[in-house]
């Protein structure tokens, strides 16, 4: 799987289709983490992860129906709208270095 985005993103970015694997190296480390968020009857009390900036190359999010992923752009806050047929690619800091 890290191979394959890792293509896809460099191709999509017109650039060499190795140039991340060089970078990360063929065998990068992959880390999976599967998170589930049952539906909420009282959101308002929901408790949700603290800003921060994901540290990996990117994130592969799977989504549902229900909103809650939000960004900050332009010292704004912007919830993702969801689409349940797509799969969402974040790019992390490490891909921002590079």
């Amino acid at each position: 799987m890290t191979e394959t985005v890792s293509k896809a993103i460099a191709k999509c970015l017109d650039l060499e289709e190795e140039s991340f694997i060089s970078l990360f190296g063929e065998e990068a480390p992959l880390q999976a983490r599967f998170n589930y968020y049952s539906p909420s009857r009282r959101p308002d009390l929901v408790l949700g992860l603290k800003a921060h900036a994901d540290n990996s190359g990117y994130t592969l999010i799977l989504q549902d129906e229900i909103h809650g992923l939000q960004i900050l752009k332009d010292g704004k806050w912007l919830t993702v709208p969801t689409n349940p047929e797509t799969i969402l690619v974040l790019l992390g800091d490490q891909m921002e270095v590079s």
